[in-house]
């Protein structure tokens, strides 16, 4: 009876803690272990048996570290989308009696309370795993109801990398809300993402305030391991700042699998929102991005027209084009500066060409000059006849237009993005001037769609199809415009269904 009162007053005692007391309590075992690192001689003693819940909890029994609950929620089938019936009420019969109403042909559905949609053991500190309803295999991951300690994370994060390793590629989802992530945590998690390259979803939403550089090497690319693997992110509620929507901006220009990103609810202005569209101009796979309910405004939307109409092409990006066709045609292999700068490469190698000719005018040997039939030297050792590199293939850049157009002063113009379908700016600060910038993008965008149909073959094009842009108050002099954007958003959404009246005019027209 006094261990079971011990067991559990430490169990009860370790929940209430506080952070900082029990990552001081937790063994070196996991402390602060580099999970990227390849030296495995850092990890725990345990070895992963691809069991998910009895490796969490050995992993932190190893560590001392509280574990929570851990549970397994089934998760519901995809089910196919049934239009709703017409429920019609019947008279009464003389069968069902007087007075009483026959029962509609389908029950009404049952209210959902909170008591029974989330019991009580839903709000417990717990580690939910989202499992097929007709497979065992692990799908997502759900940290749940606390502030997670940082060895139980890192413990949970050699779990998540031996699940895997362990022939188990099904866990693709990973969860944090309002999980207390730290720098360092947010570090070791970027790590582990790029060892295992099977999590394309991560959502932190809800966490504290993170550095820029730690939150955009979510979606950086290691040298050494390759880039991030995350396809969706959710950073929703995290009070992100202009200095981390400069450095997502950054990322966005050199990564190319990431389709959605949200910065929902977050501390964005015109700095950080600028900089987020001006990555558009070359980022031309992010499908889905939702800056809602931040303090952008009309400087920002007018950066989008550019990028997601047609842009004239700045400094920077001329000379970064210049070097893409050098390299592209094989003329320039050098090395470039921040800006993408090959002149040094190609002074390098213009140099060398003339020493080489002034040489061979004098008499000497130029740097390329055949030595004489029976010399020995140093070098006059056969050696073996180094294979000639693979071609390299030129990246694949929009600054790389076939086709730009010539503008009147001389700059060249490239079409922005057609990727981004799903676009959410509402609950800012835009003005009327801020929805007639995004009516000219509609407006341009449905122009060449219409023009690409009638082409041989025809071109794909999409453009935005669904635009949030709701604001908090009522704009003035802006009914127009939003019964205009109204109008070509609701007829380029696929899941607008227009009512029976709509239906039913444009059948007799």
């Amino acid at each position: 009876v006094v261990a079971t009162s011990v067991v559990t007053f430490a169990s009860s005692f370790s929940r209430t803690m506080p952070q900082s007391k029990q990552n001081s309590t937790a063994a070196a075992a996991l402390n602060n272990s580099q999970l990227g690192s390849e030296d495995e001689a850092d990890g725990p003693e345990h070895q992963t048996t691809g069991n998910f819940a009895e490796d969490y909890r050995a992993l932190c029994a190893e560590s001392e570290s509280f574990c929570g609950t851990v549970r397994t929620v089934t998760a519901a089938p995809d089910l196919p989308v049934v239009p709703p019936k017409a429920i019609s009420p019947t008279a009464p019969s003389a069968e069902d009696g007087e007075g009483e109403a026959t029962e509609p042909s389908e029950p009404p559905t049952p209210s959902i309370k909170t008591s029974e949609a989330r019991p009580k053991e839903y709000f417990d500190p717990s580690v939910e795993l989202v499992v097929a309803k007709d497979d065992s295999e692990v799908k997502a991951m759900h940290v749940v109801g606390w502030r997670i300690p940082e060895s139980s994370f890192q413990a949970l994060l050699w779990t998540v990398k031996g699940y895997i390793s362990a022939g188990h590629p099904c866990l693709t989802t990973l969860h944090f809300a309002s999980a207390g992530l730290t720098d360092s945590m947010v570090t070791t998690l970027a790590s582990t993402l790029r060892r295992v390259s099977t999590i394309s979803t991560l959502n932190i939403h809800s966490n504290p305030p993170l550095a820029p550089l730690v939150l955009s090497g979510l979606l950086a690319t290691d040298a050494f391991v390759g880039p991030s693997p995350l396809i969706t992110l959710s950073v929703r509620f995290c009070e992100v700042s202009d200095a981390g929507a400069t450095e997502i901006a950054s990322e966005l220009r050199k990564n190319f699998t990431l389709q959605s990103l949200s910065l929902f609810g977050n501390k964005l202005t015109d700095e950080g929102g600028t900089r987020l569209a001006s990555a558009l101009r070359i980022n031309r796979t992010l499908k889905v991005l939702d800056i809602g309910h931040n303090a952008v405004g009309d400087a920002t939307m007018a950066e989008f027209e550019l990028a997601l109409t047609e842009f004239p092409l700045n400094h920077d990006e001329i000379i970064a084009r210049r070097r893409l066709l050098l390299i592209a045609a094989g003329v320039d292999d050098g090395p470039s500066d921040e800006h993408g700068d090959s002149r040094s490469g190609m002074r390098n190698t213009i140099m060398s060409r003339k020493s080489s000719k002034s040489d061979l005018r004098k008499g000497g040997k130029g740097a390329n000059s055949p030595p004489k039939k029976g010399a020995k030297g140093k070098g006059a050792k056969d050696k073996k006849t180094p294979a000639p590199e693979e071609e390299k293939e030129p990246p694949s850049s929009p600054l790389i237009d076939p086709e730009p157009r010539r503008g009147e002063r001389g700059q060249l113009f490239i079409n922005g993005s057609w990727v981004l379908n799903c676009f959410n700016i509402s609950r800012n600060n835009l003005t009327v001037e801020g929805l007639e910038s995004l009516l000219r993008i509609a407006l341009y965008q449905a122009t060449h769609c219409a023009a690409s149909d009638t082409e041989d073959p025809p071109t794909v094009l999409q453009g935005l199809v669904s635009v949030g842009y709701q604001q908090r108050g009522p704009i003035a002099d802006a009914d127009d415009v939003v019964k205009q954007l109204d109008d070509i958003f609701r007829a380029r959404d696929p899941r607008y269904v227009p009512p029976p009246a709509e239906e039913a005019a444009a059948a007799t027209e």
